[in-house]
């Protein structure tokens, strides 16, 4: 269980490096990723409650339907890599348009082929954590930033 874990963290800032990347082409672009909805505000009950929603919430469920259901009912039907990875590209895709508008398929798409690399290396486990370590280190870095 400890491996699965030290696989997920790892995972997880592999994605994180992913987000750093996209960020600075779509700063570079003149897109603006990093506003807040019309009327947030951020105090502390609702970034306790952002917090655990994204870091305990949605990796479990998001990893069990983009990662565990279409991985395992893959594997089921066949073993031909080439469709697994069909389904992991398609899954990861849905996983990033699901999370807003056409970028995010290649910031969450792209973070959801590497939480697919975490899965297929240690399972489940594996994947809801790189998933959480990724989250974390989000909601951590814009708690940061509204601070200074």
């Amino acid at each position: 269980m400890k491996n699965k874990i030290k696989i997920g963290c790892v995972y997880g800032f592999l994605a994180l490096e992913t987000i750093i990347i996209a960020l600075i082409i779509y700063f570079w672009v003149g897109l603006d990723l990093i506003s807040e909805p019309p009327g947030f505000k951020s105090d502390g009950p609702k970034l306790m409650s952002l917090f655990l929603l994204m870091v305990v919430v949605a990796p479990i469920t998001e990893e069990f339907f983009f990662r565990w259901v279409p991985i395992r009912g893959i594997d089921l039907i066949t073993k031909n890599k080439l469709i697994l990875w069909i389904i992991i590209i398609v899954s990861s895709a849905g996983f990033g348009i699901l999370h807003g508008s056409w970028h995010n398929i290649f910031i969450q798409g792209v973070a959801g082929i590497i939480f697919s690399l975490a899965f297929l290396k240690g399972g489940y486990l594996s994947s809801v954590t790189a998933h959480a370590t990724y989250n974390s280190i989000i909601i951590a870095t814009i708690f940061c930033l509204k601070q200074i």
